[in-house]
């Protein structure tokens, strides 16, 4: 019985925003929206953009058919995602400052680039200071080089293995992994889906918050 792990734990999801899904039943997920057009008006989530809402669940699911790691843990949404799966440093280096500033314990980013960022460093070095641990994916591009903010120092990166604990040959690994990083489930993993659905979801996206979860349950 699980349905007490995570308990008095925030975490704030920086994603593409979490939608109303039954794995949720029975939470309140503060929300914050970062993503906006040109005039800076809200841009509409696309119905069928799940990959917040899959990373979410897999951390603080409260429903029996699909259950999270730690659904007794608090959730914070920050959509910094775009409907295209894209964000700039500017967006993620705002998001994590704001999520320290909110009291996350826990800042899961199941996002990573190849470029680097001042930014996006300061951001991780202020979060540290508030007592935030940061968990971030080394990325699906199958090198043995992880993407930022994986790769920078303090920050836990997660890479992905199948169901008998392999190395899934997509999965990013290198330096960033082997000083602080580690591996968790991220092939065909069961999770929430938007419109009530549920999906088979894959990559170092679904293992980082395997992760997350377990630090709050611990």
């Amino acid at each position: 019985d699980n349905s007490s792990f995570g308990q008095g734990i925030v975490v704030a999801v920086l994603d593409s925003g979490v939608q109303d899904h039954v794995a949720f039943a029975g939470k309140v997920i503060r929300e914050f929206d970062y993503v906006v057009d040109s005039n800076g008006n809200p841009i509409p989530t696309n119905a069928d953009n799940g990959h917040g809402t899959a990373v979410a669940s897999i951390i603080g699911g409260s429903d029996s058919r699909l259950p999270g790691v730690a659904p007794a843990a608090e959730l914070l949404s920050y959509r910094i995602l775009d409907n295209e799966g894209y964000t700039n440093s500017f967006t993620l280096a705002e998001a994590i400052v704001s999520a320290a500033d909110a009291g996350a314990d826990i800042i899961n980013v199941s996002l990573g680039s190849a470029g680097d960022s001042s930014l996006v460093r300061q951001a991780v070095e202020y979060a540290g200071s508030q007592g935030a641990v940061i968990v971030a994916a080394t990325g699906n591009d199958g090198v043995n080089n992880v993407t930022y903010p994986a790769a920078i120092d303090g920050v836990i990166a997660v890479s992905a293995i199948d169901a008998r604990g392999e190395h899934l040959d997509f999965a990013n690994s290198g330096i960033g992994l082997e000083s602080g990083g580690m591996a968790a489930p991220g092939y065909g993993v069961v999770a929430a889906w938007p419109d009530g659905q549920a999906s088979n979801f894959s990559g170092t996206s679904a293992s980082t918050p395997y992760v997350s979860g377990a630090i709050a349950a611990v």
